[in-house]
């Protein structure tokens, strides 16, 4: 299972001109200050604190994981079906409708704040549980998501968003996300066939005209930023913070 994303605080590739800022809160005007895009907690923030944000910055996307509700609760906005304690998450049923609506009522919420994109996270429960309501929910979820009219980005998800690229066209979604093309989130490098997955998947998208953007880990790395430059990737790297 591929993480979601974690808090990251503030390093970037040297034009830092992409910066994921989802788990902060405190200083988030002054942290993400000079970037061109930005991911965030939207729904921590406030409508003030998101238009201070695009007054520096040239686009603010809100973060939306639509398959898993994070932290732990007694009662849940919907099915749960497994615990992810790695992540701190509860895996959703997608195809549930009380889940569903828990969803658009946290996209209605960020979206009112002014935000100008959506990141969403959440699309690999379909390659952990490859059922068709799986599929069809998270297709559910999305087309309900499009209808705000935003850009939207889908982290990680390479199983349902290259189905569903096939079956809905190039258009369907912005962009793609790709948390560690060649680190993992222990900072650690990745295996060779892994990278030479992700830089497949990666160069399909592009070639169907979707936006990509990369997450690597820890201290940024010449082969890394030579890699995302020749393929204009946008390259975002999050510090190891046990090093901070």
């Amino acid at each position: 299972m591929i993480a979601c994303i974690t808090v990251f605080a503030g390093c970037s590739t040297t034009n830092r001109g992409y910066g994921v800022f989802t788990g902060v809160v405190s200083h988030i005007v002054e942290r993400t200050n000079g970037y061109g895009l930005v991911v965030v907690d939207a729904n921590e923030l406030t409508a003030e604190q998101v238009s201070q944000m695009k007054t520096q910055s040239s686009f603010v996307y809100g973060y939306l994981d639509i398959a898993s509700f994070h932290g732990q609760t007694e009662t849940y906005p919907g099915m749960p079906f497994g615990y992810d304690p790695d992540r701190d998450v509860m895996w959703m049923q997608v195809d549930d409708e009380a889940w569903r609506s828990y969803c658009f009522d946290q996209a209605d919420g960020i979206v009112a704040k002014g935000i100008e994109g959506l990141f969403v996270d959440g699309c690999d429960e379909y390659a952990i549980r490859r059922y068709e309501g799986i599929y069809r929910g998270l297709l559910d979820i999305i087309d309900r998501l499009k209808t705000y009219g935003l850009p939207i980005i889908i982290n990680n998800g390479e199983v349902f968003l290259t189905r569903a690229l096939k079956e809905r066209g190039p258009q369907y979604v912005t962009g793609v996300n790709r948390e560690g093309v060649f680190t993992d989130k222990y900072y650690g490098m990745r295996s060779e066939s892994d990278i030479a997955f992700f830089k497949t998947y990666l160069s399909s998208c592009k070639r169907m005209g979707l936006d990509v953007y990369i997450i690597e880990y820890g201290i940024p790395q010449k082969q890394i930023l030579s890699f995302a430059e020749q393929n204009g990737y946008h390259l975002y790297f999050a510090p190891d913070k046990s090093k901070s």
